[in-house]
């Protein structure tokens, strides 16, 4: 019942880099330290910082995203966002999770020509129809956007009578008379435990290593960025790990690897149980003219 978090934070990382290339006076914010310390400024200075904003502008849509497994190592720039399992780390007492209520949306049981309207504002059908073995009292007909509850059905030899909580006109249409169970919802019962999981990011980039250990540094921020969306979509306690640059050996030109790895606490769910509540029969005009609409698409 819960997304794995790896799917999220591969959205966030390309939604970022898409932003980034647009807006890169946040990119020189986040590397000005590079520049305004006297000793690492010469070391790094403008140049690469410079570098780093044009390899994002410029390889923004190149990036090789691999999500679940390292695809194809050959295609450079790329970023792997790879899901490493997880362990049952906390349970609570008896599973208990939490109740929630589910709509379901009504079903519709019969659809059906009447044969006439009666004086007393009941509706005939013929005994064709089978009508009596498909409808039952409480449920909801909907005809030409009007809506009725059936209140009581009196079978004969030679047809069904229907009687609703309203008396029906004479000059009502007799074509499509649709018979809907009335709106019912689900309570269900859901079970909870807390699994300690791990995300590693692997950075694969071609250059200078300067340059990339700078957009390691972009990409740790973006991870950063993304921990209240983590939090908010069941991942907890979360912690972050990273490498510096290594050399990508199996790489025939100069590439570079960086490894983030994010921990947190998942908030596992699983459906323990469903019990089907039914709502008040007495059901308003606004919802029989939704039903209709939604059975006519």
């Amino acid at each position: 019942m819960i997304i794995l978090p790896h799917l999220y934070l591969m959205h966030r990382i390309q939604t970022t880099f898409t932003r980034l290339s647009k807006n890169t006076d946040e990119v020189f914010c986040l590397l000005s330290n590079y520049i305004f310390h006297p000793f690492v400024s010469q070391i790094y200075g403008a140049k690469y910082i410079d570098q780093a904003i044009k390899w994002i502008q410029d390889n923004e849509g190149k990036i090789n995203y691999c999500l679940g497994y390292r695809l194809d190592t050959a295609k450079i720039p790329s970023i792997s966002v790879m899901f490493e399992g997880g362990t049952e780390s906390r349970q609570f007492i008896g599973d208990y999770g939490s109740d929630q209520h589910v709509s379901i949306h009504p079903v519709e049981y019969a659809n059906v020509t009447a044969t006439k309207v009666n004086e007393d504002g009941s509706v005939f059908f013929e005994d064709e129809t089978k009508l009596s073995d498909k409808i039952w009292r409480g449920l909801l007909a909907i005809n030409e956007k009007k809506g009725y509850i059936v209140k009581d059905i009196i079978r004969r030899d030679w047809g069904t009578t229907v009687y609703f909580d309203s008396k029906v006109e004479p000059t009502q249409n007799l074509l499509e008379w649709k018979f809907y169970s009335s709106a019912n919802t689900e309570l269900w019962t859901t079970g909870t435990s807390l699994d300690r999981v791990t995300i590693n990011v692997y950075v694969d980039v071609a250059g200078d290593p300067e340059l990339c250990e700078l957009l390691s540094q972009i990409v740790r921020y973006i991870l950063k960025q993304s921990r209240l969306s983590l939090i908010s979509n069941g991942l907890n306690e979360i912690s972050f790990k990273y490498s510096p640059i290594q050399k990508n050996n199996s790489m025939e030109q100069n590439v570079w690897t960086s490894q983030h790895t994010v921990t947190g606490d998942l908030t596992d769910q699983w459906l323990m149980g469903r019990e089907q509540i039914t709502d008040r029969i007495e059901l308003l005009n606004n919802c029989h003219e939704e039903i209709y609409n939604g059975s006519q698409g």
